[in-house]
Parts: structure tokens; sequence; C-alpha cells
């Protein structure tokens, strides 16, 4: 269980009680600077891997790896294919220059060249699917075969978020099933887990609320299926009910065997 760290880490005593319900932390940008020693994963969730890196960029990245020496895993975006997105009542339209799918391929296989240069040979790099919301931000990167392309062919790893899974199956009204077929699952290390939502304009959104059982035991079961290191809880509105799916998390991760045929065929929304 690697806990990411929220706003709820600002305060000390509910800081060390996450930690200590949770193997490791999973660092986010805002955070940088706490936690040196327990932070393993380093998700980099401001930093999209499919633009241009500039200098400032890489000398963040290359600071974050010198201080967290206990890192493992460092994760980055695909998030929309423009530039300068622009967010419009949370969701990205198109700013700045668009870029072609082609260019973004070159872009993520020129910043990860560049990322296996300069990283330790003990850490490791994933990208992560993001949810598809119907504007032309989102177009190609929500593809599988795109997430599927930049995965392989730069030999790095899959974080599966099976909410923007949950949610791009919605809002492209096409079948779950066939799309986790396509995404690199074989490539997969790390799994983020809670449960979308529908709001009243009938899209599904990302709302972070509390992974329902059936949500938990798919995630458990694609985690057994392809050989996952990482579960991430990304729950950050209540420090009680956060640390009490902690422990309910652990309990079914050391009790049950999860077959992922009997999972994957229902889920949804």
């Amino acid at each position: 269980i690697a806990t990411p760290t929220s706003h709820l880490f600002k305060s000390e005593d509910a800081a060390a009680s996450i930690a200590k319900k949770s193997d490791c932390l999973e660092l986010r940008e805002f955070m940088i600077g706490s936690f040196i020693d327990l932070a393993k994963l380093a998700h980099l969730d401001e930093i999209d891997v499919i633009r241009p890196w500039d200098t400032q960029r890489k000398n963040f990245i290359q600071k974050v790896i010198e201080n967290y020496k206990n890192l493992e895993l460092v994760t980055f975006h695909m998030s929309c294919n423009c530039t300068s997105p622009k967010i419009k009542e949370g969701i990205f339209v198109s700013g700045g220059e668009i870029m072609t799918k082609e260019a973004m391929l070159k872009n993520a296989a020129v910043n990860i060249d560049w990322l296996k240069k300069i990283l330790p040979n003990n850490i490791q790099i994933a990208v992560e699917n993001n949810n598809y919301y119907p504007t032309s931000a989102y177009e190609d990167v929500t593809e599988p075969a795109f997430i599927s392309e930049v995965v392989n062919s730069n030999d790095i790893h899959f974080l599966f978020d099976i909410s923007h899974a949950l949610v791009t199956c919605y809002n492209k009204k096409i079948q779950y099933d066939k799309y986790l077929d396509e995404l690199p699952l074989s490539k997969l290390i790390q799994i983020h887990i809670c449960s979308p939502g529908i709001r009243e304009n009938g899209l599904a959104y990302d709302l972070h609320l509390i992974p329902s059982e059936d949500h938990l035991r798919h995630a458990l079961s694609v985690g057994n299926s392809y050989g996952a290191m990482y579960l991430t809880l990304e729950f950050y509105k209540n420090k009680t009910k956060l640390l009490n799916f902690l422990d309910y998390m652990k309990n079914e991760m050391q009790s049950q065997n999860f077959n992922e045929e009997k999972y994957k065929t229902y889920i949804q929304i």
C-alpha cells in the first residue's frame, strides 16, 4: 500500500497515523521536501511526459531524485494533447499548441531516454492513463493504443488508474472489458484506486470517492493477475475514513485471492 502525501499530511498527527497504516508513501509535488525517508514513489503529477521538457522541468526532476534516496518508482501523466491547456469547469480544453500523436510519441521518447540516463538503476519509470472528457484536448492521449505505444516502445511500466478508465469508458460509451484488454497491463507496476461518479451534466468524473467493494476487488484481481507492486488509495476527503479504508484494504489483500474474470466483466460506475 503506497499512500499519497495529500493535504491531510499537513497535520503532523494525521501524517503519522496515515503513514503507520501504509507500507510506503507516494510523494505528490506540493509536498516535496517532506517525508524523505518514507517516500518510495514519486508521482510528478504536474509534469506531462508527452510535452517537451525544458531545463526547469529537468532540474526539478533531478532535485527530487537527488533528495529522495529511497525512491523505487517515478510516475508521470499523459494528460492532454496541447501545450497550454485551459481548464473549464474542471475539464481541459485546448490551449497553446495542439500536438500531433507523432509529436507526443517523439516527446515521450526523448524525455524517457533522458530520464533513463539520469536515474539510478533501482528506480523504475511508469506513465498513467488519464480520463476522457468530450473536448478535443483529450484526443489520442486516452486511447489505449497510444498509451500502450508509449509504454511498450520505451520499455517502461504502466500505472493503471481504474477510476480514469471507468470515466473514459462511460464518457465515450465504450465497453470497459475491451478498453481494459487493450491497455498495457503486461507492464503493470502500480494501481490507483478510488470510485468515480456521475454529475448533473451526465458526464462521469474522477471524484476520488472511497472505492466501492466491486472497485477494490477489481483492483486486487487486476493486481494479482498482472503482478502489480503498489496499490494506491486516492481518497483525500476525511482522515478517519481514509484510515479505516486502509485497514480494510490491508485485510482484503492478505485474506483473499481474486479471480480476474469474475470481476472485470461487470465493473461499472
